[in-house]
């Protein structure tokens, strides 16, 4: 009898110890499951939440672009449109004819844009008149919408009594040297 008792205890705590084994491993799997189950959780939270950050990122340059629409708009009517230059020709054109001056207009060259600067362009313009609407041509240039920078400025006489000084009536050539900025 002890040694089917024996049996019967041996074959006992094998079983018992076969589901110990089972047991501890089924828990560390499940505990494993979990933890993996967590880490899933826990990305798709983080994505979660890049995306809300992105979204509300969105909703706040939507407020802020809104806001600076029409300053864009006006900015965009600065630059002269280097693919139809014309309206920009006609405003020099006009100006011109506003203040009783003769015009030449030669394109130089295109800069196109680099880095942070813009784009560009080199006019040579040259201007024929009084010095009083000579300077009154320069002054509306200046004004004007467009974004002009005046790189270069020679006046020379062209009539006139022979003296140094520059009468306000006297003829005038004008060579401007501009560089009009450019989308």
């Amino acid at each position: 009898m002890t040694s089917g008792f024996t049996k019967q205890i041996l074959f006992i705590a094998g079983s018992v110890l076969a589901l110990g084994v089972f047991g501890v491993g089924g828990a560390y799997l499940f505990l494993q499951g979990i933890e993996n189950s967590h880490q899933e959780t826990k990305k798709i939270y983080e994505k979660r939440a890049a995306v809300q950050a992105q979204r509300e990122q969105l909703e706040q340059f939507k407020a802020t672009s809104s806001q600076y629409t029409k300053e864009l708009a006006q900015l965009d009517g600065v630059l002269l449109n280097v693919d139809v230059p014309t309206q920009f020709f006609r405003f020099l054109q006009n100006t011109a004819k506003e203040t009783h001056i003769d015009i030449s207009i030669t394109p130089s060259s295109y800069e196109p844009a680099r880095g942070e600067s813009w784009a560009s362009v080199n006019l040579q313009v040259n201007l024929k008149g009084s010095y009083e609407n000579a300077m009154s041509f320069i002054g509306k240039l200046e004004n004007a919408t467009y974004l002009i920078s005046i790189q270069s400025i020679n006046i020379t006489k062209i009539s006139g009594n022979g003296e140094q000084n520059l009468q306000i009536n006297e003829n005038v050539a004008v060579n401007l040297g501009l560089k009009v900025f450019a989308r």
